[in-house]
Order: C-alpha cells, then structure tokens, then sequence
C-alpha cells in the first residue's frame, strides 16, 4: 500500500499554480480521489541541466520525494511535464553522486516504464541514507540515460541539497 502511495505522490502534477520549493518541506500524501491518506512524505525540487541529441545543458528540475523506505526522482526536461523515462521497459542502472569533498560514489536505482528513479532499501539504499542523513550536505546527482537503456544518450545533471540534521 505504501509503494501505491508514494507512486501517486510521484504521479502528481506538479507544475500547476503552486511554486516550486527548493527547501525540503513535507507533504501530505492523497489517494486517487485527493483525499489525505494520513501519510505524510518530504520533498524538493532541484534545478540542473541536461543534454541529448537536440541539446545541450538545457533546463531541468528535478524532484526528489523522500518517504523513509523509498526515494523517487523525477527529471522534468525543460522544466515542464511529463517525467522523463529512462528505458522502454522496467530497467535497473546507476547513477553517480559527487560529493562536497569532491568523491564521486555510485548508486543503483530503478526506472519503471511510467518514468522516474526509484530507490528502496532493496536497491539504492545507501542513496537514500545519504539523502536523509546528509545533514545538509550539497550533491550533485548525475543521471545517464544509457546507463539504464542500451537506446539513451540524454544525461542530467542536477544540485540537491540533503536533508538538514535535525
């Protein structure tokens, strides 16, 4: 039940008359109908860039949901909807994170075909440690296409700061 949740919370419009909120704010969770569910999850969105055959370092936001056991990135090209999708199918890949110090690590995440990254205590767990026990921490997060398809070359690049220590 949980995964359905955070899956409508990522299918959400998220471009209408709201501001976009680059600080991490929580968010109530609503059912198919926009009804509460009681569910309370945090979220951000995050300005960067990407590039593919028809551009290069064009705008992106990304927003990332966070909701303990399970992250969901979402990559809006131009800074618009739909939700990019990485592969034709259900495909598992990884993405690079570089560090404040400089070091770059290595993530595994999942993209179903409706779009998004997903990362549970499955797969990407360690990612999910970083965003929630970053103390604030600024990443960079770094997402290649045909790291998740053999048929991508888009990338996208984009800042995320970590949730604050509380």
């Amino acid at each position: 039940m949980k995964f359905i949740q955070i899956l409508f919370l990522a299918l959400l419009p998220v471009f209408g008359s709201a501001q976009l909120n680059y600080e991490w704010e929580t968010v109530e969770i609503v059912d198919e109908f926009g009804d509460p569910t009681g569910d309370v999850a945090k979220s951000v969105y995050c300005e960067g860039v990407f590039s593919n055959s028809a551009t290069s370092n064009s705008d992106l936001i990304a927003r990332v949901s966070d909701q303990s056991e399970l992250i969901v990135i979402q990559l809006y090209e131009y800074a618009s909807p739909p939700s990019v999708s990485m592969g034709l199918g259900d495909e598992r890949g990884k993405i690079k994170v570089k560090r404040a110090d400089g070091t770059v690590e290595e993530f595994g995440a999942w993209s179903p075909k409706g779009g998004g990254l997903y990362f549970s205590k499955d797969l990407g767990r360690d990612f999910i440690d970083l965003v929630i026990n970053g103390g604030g921490e600024e990443i960079t997060v770094l997402v290649k296409e045909e790291d998740f398809s053999e048929y991508g070359s888009a990338s996208y690049r984009f800042k995320l700061k970590t949730q604050p220590a509380e």
